[in-house]
């Protein structure tokens, strides 16, 4: 992200400047409840240039919806979705894992450099900048979040009443005190999680973001 964030904007990211989370957390749990309403569970590696010229950049296991090719990339494949204001959704997609499909990358450049050694190509983007990676918690997103509370009814009214309207899902051998949502007042994440810690009768065990491609911003 670190590299492709770089070629695209024009200005050096580094690799420190990039939040990133893993999967370690992740549970079998979310990814059932993300199936029933039509999500698939992807970590996803996203950088947007954002309206100031600033970007937000973050690696991150994210809910992305079924009908995006991202949802279908599977096993030794990725893919690599641009999103531009005119040309819409451009997927690059392809085996990225395993001595194949690295051999054909590797030897393509070797036979690059000696085909052109005559020609110079320049390859490269400015110097870094100061707060020009912005947190990722500034940025408007909707979240899935996975709970546990020892009554519904009373949990639903408080959860709704602090973060406005939620999506409630179910899955098939849930626990009679555990139960999942997704946000639908889209707020700065950070904001989001602030709302979150004032809930007094639940406890939250996972906090996923939902993938995005809206250009608005």
């Amino acid at each position: 992200l670190s590299i492709l964030s770089s070629l695209c904007f024009g200005k050096h990211v580094d690799p420190d400047q990039i939040t990133a989370r893993g999967i370690t957390k992740l549970s079998l749990i979310d990814v059932s409840y993300a199936q029933t309403c039509g999500y698939s569970i992807k970590l996803i590696a996203a950088a947007k240039k954002l309206g100031s010229g600033k970007i937000s950049a973050i690696v991150a296991p994210m809910l992305v919806p079924g009908d995006s090719m991202l949802s279908k990339t599977d096993d030794v494949f990725n893919a690599v979705l641009v999103h531009g204001n005119a040309v819409g959704d451009v997927l690059f997609y392809g085996r990225g894992a395993g001595k194949y499909p690295t051999a054909p990358a590797v030897l393509g450049d070797v036979m690059d450099c000696i085909d052109h050694q005559s020609e110079r190509k320049l390859i490269s983007w400015g110097a870094p900048e100061n707060n020009y990676v912005i947190d990722p918690g500034e940025r408007v997103t909707s979240l899935y979040v996975r709970c546990t509370t020892d009554d519904l009814p009373e949990a639903k009214k408080e959860i709704e009443s602090i973060l406005g309207p939620i999506t409630l899902l179910n899955r098939t051998g849930s626990s009679f005190n555990e139960f999942a949502f997704i946000i639908k007042t889209q707020r700065p994440e950070k904001d989001q999680v602030a709302l979150l810690e004032k809930l007094t009768s639940v406890s939250v065990k996972a906090l996923l973001r939902v993938c995005s491609f809206d250009t608005e911003e």
